[in-house]
């Protein structure tokens, strides 16, 4: 199946049809856009940009025809593909109308679905072969249209068919100047002669690059090389030919400076310092310039023609003997080698006098032979003071560094010595650290154990004690008809207490949050809290219906608990939000409520809250967090993070 992933656009105002051919298509892989109007149509074609668009003929907006047609013309829908489709206009002459409109198919219902898919199928395979072939010719013409090199094409007669964009810049002339006239109008007689011949050689199939001159509609001359191929039809039938044409103007214009640079050349040679001499094949000297002059003490006359290396370097700076054939001049003459900035040499001036030098020797190559060098020399001696300097500042600089150096040693002896210092106090930190964390989880644990002790004392000792003597109370109360009203009032006060111990009893630490964990701890003190301060608990949670480690639940109920009884003193909220969630790394509890709120760095820099102190106590304890956002009038939130990791 070609192309399964296509975009197509049906449109049709019968819902039903709409529907039975788009489960069709997509059924066939295809991606389906619906429109069940001309004006939907349209903006859909903008929008997505459909490979193919199924166009019902009878809209009720719009005349399918017309908007196929609107379509086809419009240059923001080009290359959109269209089928008309209809169950009403199926005549032949419909047909042909949506055809000549530029319809790239016709429909006509009622169809099968084999058939649509086949048809759709057949329609996009033409597009994807259009789309390839435009792209190809494209790229040729783009090919063509950007070379360097102009491109020409002549019939049999040598009329000009074609030129490209190039041969136009080239020639001066517009194509419509060129194409359809003899090629021969643009050249003279004498070239005309040499087209002629080469072009007999083309029909024979002989074809070789060659040189002519033409020229260009402003009268000047240019100068190409051709490149000729000859065009054959299938049967083997001379049509004509093409040719590509490199412009060589630049070249012989260049030829013709090349004389006038050779002046410049020389009195470029004359006006710079250093000295400069050619030498031909054999050695011998064919120019100097006043640079090499001055150095030397001689004159012209003295050097043209003579070898320069038995008069400037015959000599080596030790005194022995400098052999011609250790000489990288000669080098340069045999193998054609390029030597830069030879050193270690010296120059022997006309007094007997010497002077250090750095030369460079390079060929003078000409239609790939060496025909001479030229050798450029540099009088080095003031560098080579400054190098002695730079020498002996040097060796006083290393002297200072490795005094300076020994200073640094001992200050880095010194710092090392108080580095180590400070990582043993650093150490006896973190041990004391270590061992106040450990104190403090021992305190919290004792703390905890005291409460549940004293809770379970008040509630099964006390506790029972004062539920006893209630049960003898009522008792006496019961079977004394006339009992005094001292015996009412003991009996109240009685009751009361036993009330109020089991308030103490469960402040202190609730039986359920050990025996049942901590939803059922949480829902009951939700309960209560309601119940004694008219506040609404509006609770929710995620992942609390299994256990967690006792010092976990006893952290977060106690940081539930702290949390309500500031929100019952200084919120002045009705109502607040209480979300817990539990996942396999954290516990994360959110407490949130809509009252006057505070300023919680004030209170932060204060230090004066017990309650937020205890509580980032306790979870830091844990490796937990405490986040408070709270400012006037806004209320406040308050997240706790406690890790579960290898807890549950």
């Amino acid at each position: 199946m070609e192309n399964p992933k296509a975009k197509i656009l049906c449109v049709d105002d019968d819902a039903d049809l709409l529907q039975l051919n788009s489960t069709i298509l997509q059924s066939a892989g295809y991606e389906v856009i619906e429109a069940c109007s001309g004006n939907e149509c349209l903006q859909r074609i903008k929008e997505i940009r459909p490979d193919l668009v199924l166009l019902d003929v009878m809209l009720p907006d719009a005349d399918g025809f017309e908007l196929c047609k609107k379509i086809k013309e419009d240059p923001e829908m080009f290359g959109t593909y269209v089928i008309l489709i209809s169950g009403m206009e199926i005549s032949s002459g419909s047909q042909v109308k949506g055809l000549e409109i530029g319809a790239d198919g016709y429909i006509t219902r009622p169809i099968t679905a084999p058939e649509l898919i086949a048809r759709i199928q057949a329609i996009l395979r033409i597009k994807i072969t259009e789309m390839a072939l435009r792209k190809s010719m494209e790229r040729y013409q783009m090919l063509i249209e950007t070379m360097n090199e102009g491109l020409g094409i002549v019939n049999e007669n040598m009329i000009v068919t074609f030129i490209n964009d190039k041969l136009c810049e080239l020639t001066g002339y517009a194509k419509n100047e060129i194409i359809g006239n003899p090629l021969l109008a643009f050249f003279n007689l004498e070239n005309q002669e040499i087209l002629r011949n080469e072009f007999n050689k083309v029909r024979n199939n002989i074809c070789k690059p060659f040189e002519i001159k033409g020229k260009k509609k402003n009268g000047r001359d240019f100068y190409v090389i051709f490149s000729p191929r000859a065009i054959f039809d299938s049967s083997g039938e001379f049509k004509g030919a093409f040719a590509v044409l490199t412009d060589i103007t630049r070249n012989k214009e260049i030829e013709e400076a090349n004389t006038k640079n050779f002046i410049r050349l020389k009195t470029i040679m004359d006006s710079v310092g250093d000295g400069i001499y050619g030498v031909d094949r054999n050695g011998k000297t064919i120019f100097v310039n006043p640079a090499l002059l001055r150095m030397t003490g001689y004159s012209e006359k003295e050097l043209i023609g003579r070898n320069l290396h038995y008069i400037l370097r015959h000599t080596k700076s030790d005194g022995s003997a400098y052999e011609r054939e250790d000489c990288p001049i000669l080098m340069t003459l045999l193998k054609g080698e390029t030597f830069f900035n030879i050193t270690d040499e010296v120059v022997w001036r006309k007094d007997g006098s010497r002077f250090p030098v750095e030369y460079t020797s390079a060929p003078i190559v000409e239609q790939d032979r060496i025909t001479g060098a030229v050798v450029v020399i540099r009088d080095i001696t003031e560098r080579m003071q400054a190098e002695e300097e730079i020498k002996r500042l040097n060796k006083d600089l290393e002297h200072r560094v490795v005094q300076r150096t020994r200073q640094l040693e001992a200050v880095i002896r010194e710092l090392e010595d108080e580095i180590f210092e400070r990582k043993r106090t650093e150490e006896k930190i973190s041990k004391y650290a270590d061992r106040l964390k450990t104190l403090s989880n021992r305190l919290i644990e004792i703390q905890e154990a005291e409460r549940k002790y004293i809770a379970r004392e008040l509630h099964e000792g006390i506790g029972q004690t004062l539920n006893g003597l209630k049960n003898v109370l009522d008792m006496m109360v019961n079977t004394r008809p006339n009992a005094n009203e001292a015996l009412f009032d003991i009996q109240n006060t009685v009751k009361d207490l036993l009330v109020r111990v089991r308030n103490m009893s469960l402040d202190l630490r609730p039986f359920m949050l050990d025996d049942m964990g901590i939803l059922p701890a949480l829902l009951w003190h939700f309960d209560r809290f309601q119940t004694q301060t008219k506040i609404r608990v509006r609770f929710s949670h995620e992942g609390l219906n299994i256990r967690f480690r006792p010092e976990v639940e006893t952290a977060a109920y106690r940081v539930v608990q702290e949390a309500l009884m500031n929100v019952a003193r200084h919120s002045c909220a009705d109502e607040v939000m209480v979300f817990i969630k539990a996942d396999s790394n954290n516990l994360t509890i959110n407490i949130e409520d809509k009252g006057i709120g505070f300023d919680y760095s004030a209170v932060k820099a204060l230090g004066n809250s017990a309650g937020l102190k205890w509580m980032q106590e306790r979870i830091s304890l844990l490796g937990g967090k405490l986040f408070i956002e709270s400012s006037k009038g806004k209320g406040t939130r308050l997240t706790v993070t406690l890790p579960l990791t290898d807890m549950f």
